[in-house]
């Protein structure tokens, strides 16, 4: 005999909610269905394959209802469900179960957010663009610190070919110094790479430049007020790099390269520092 369990809370006391209208629970018309692009991620290729491994497999012991909110023209913006859905569509069904919540722009970029922040399949593209059109602090202020040093924080990944300098793809990276409060160090950072002599070339703007050379100016506060474009103009980070990798496979080195480059940088920015020091009257 199955053994079946009560929902119970047991003495813990009630959190009191938010005083907000209940849902509406109702089936869709898929055709009143729109995707926000401002927020959701397009569907590539491995999208597809997943729809259509959903759409071969298709149970509604296996489809939970989508989350939708009331857009103008009596329209409802997709929220979480979009592979369900469109998986209902390519099986030839008309509507889908879908839960209703009335929301504003922000609130609805904020919720995709919420709800697919640990989907695997959601990008930090993703969640940055999301959290962008909700206008949460740590994207504003993330997109003004790259842009403020005329580099670009990128909403979603690009080949290699299609790379352009200044574009910066690093969202965590950039999204824990300005947690961090280090909006500043950030601007200063991109700008001093923006006006060496190696701007012109993507590699200066990729993660394996950026994360060190940033790190190591978090080392010691002293180092933003140093003119770091005419240190950048001594000191070539990509040379550092290929450098190191030569020494690394050389020696078998296989620990990781990020904390070797960021103490290198840091030790030529010392020694920049003293000299510079040495030379004022």
């Amino acid at each position: 005999m199955t053994a079946y369990r009560e929902i119970q809370i047991g003495s813990r006391e009630i959190i009191a909610a938010p005083a907000e209208p209940a849902p509406d629970l109702k089936w869709l018309p898929i055709s009143d269905i729109v995707i926000d692009e401002a927020y959701q991620r397009p569907l590539l290729r491995s999208n597809w394959k997943a729809i259509e491994k959903i759409a071969r497999e298709f149970k509604w012991s296996r489809f939970t209802p989508v989350l939708v909110a009331p857009v103008e023209g009596g329209k409802f913006a997709l929220i979480d469900g979009q592979h369900r859905t469109h998986a209902a569509k390519l099986r030839g069904l008309p509507v889908v179960p879908a839960m209703i919540v009335p929301m504003s722009a922000e609130e609805q970029a904020m919720a995709f957010a919420h709800v697919n922040g640990n989907v695997i399949k959601i990008t930090n593209f993703h969640i940055y663009r999301a959290a962008l059109a909700a206008r949460e602090d740590w994207a504003v202020r993330a997109e003004a610190a790259v842009s403020d040093a005329g580099c670009q924080l990128m909403t979603s990944n690009i080949s290699a070919a299609q790379r352009k300098p200044g574009q910066i793809f690093m969202i965590n990276l950039i999204r824990k110094f300005v947690t961090e409060g280090l909006d500043e160090l950030v601007t200063i950072g991109l700008t001093a790479l923006r006006k060496s002599p190696g701007s012109n070339h993507t590699d200066y703007f990729l993660l394996a430049v950026v994360k060190p050379w940033l790190e190591a100016l978090e080392t010691d506060q002293r180092f933003l007020a140093m003119d770091l474009a005419a240190f950048l103009e001594h000191v070539d980070l990509t040379a550092l790099v290929d450098d190191l990798r030569q020494r690394r496979k050389n020696t078998g080195d296989r620990s990781p390269m990020h904390p070797q480059l960021r103490a290198i940088i840091t030790q030529e920015l010392k020694e920049w520092q003293q000299m510079a020091s040495e030379v004022k009257p």
